[in-house]
């Protein structure tokens, strides 16, 4: 997998059934801590409803993609499960759904529960701007001052991301490339006699 959808902004919907109420929220992530900072947002910014449900897709450092989903007391696999299935359907990554429920009184059953979860999500899917990003991979780079310019421009024609950069003699530039076009940056770096590690 060289590139896959996500989105860029916080989305929210609401659905209703039987005097129960569902919101749903999409988040952007790009890693795990980031995953439970929000998850304890929501809890306090919804801390009278009755369920936090949720479920997420994201690739992590050695782009694998991780997926998880909580139930938070519905019955088993009625709400987390949904969520999931409807951010695999649109085959969204690097994005944590949270659904939370305030119970109306009335019971809707598992079945019941199941279209509520994945609706509201589709809904708040449907209010997202989805957009396409390439898979990046890490890459440290040493070279000596002489060689930084060069360097420097190898990343932008790359279009590689710079995490860190400490300049002196001996230069050393953290940065994340497109995975399309890893080798061939790799190579260009080392024909510059750069030390390269991947």
């Amino acid at each position: 997998m060289d590139s896959f959808l996500t989105i860029s902004n916080k989305y929210t919907a609401v659905f209703k059934d039987k005097k129960s109420s569902f919101h749903a929220v999409l988040y952007p992530i790009n890693k795990d801590s980031e995953i439970k900072e929000i998850l304890k947002k929501i809890k306090k910014e919804y801390h009278d409803a009755n369920h936090h449900c949720y479920a997420y897709r994201y690739l992590n450092v050695n782009q694998t993609l991780i997926e998880y989903y909580s139930d938070d007391g519905e019955p088993a696999n009625s709400a987390g499960i949904p969520i999931l299935h409807e951010l695999q359907k649109k085959m969204l990554v690097n994005v944590l759904a949270v659904v939370v429920r305030y119970f109306g009184g009335i019971k809707l059953g598992v079945p019941g529960l199941i279209y509520a979860y994945r609706q509201a999500t589709r809904l708040a899917i449907q209010q997202a701007d989805i957009l396409s990003k390439q898979v990046m991979k890490p890459l440290k780079i040493e070279c000596k001052y002489q060689h930084f310019d060069t360097v420097m421009s190898l990343i932008k024609k790359f279009d590689a991301e710079i995490e860190s950069k400490n300049i002196d003699e001996m230069c050393v530039i953290n940065v994340f490339c497109p995975k399309a076009e890893f080798n061939t940056f790799v190579h260009e770096l080392r024909k510059q006699k750069v030390t390269v590690y991947a």
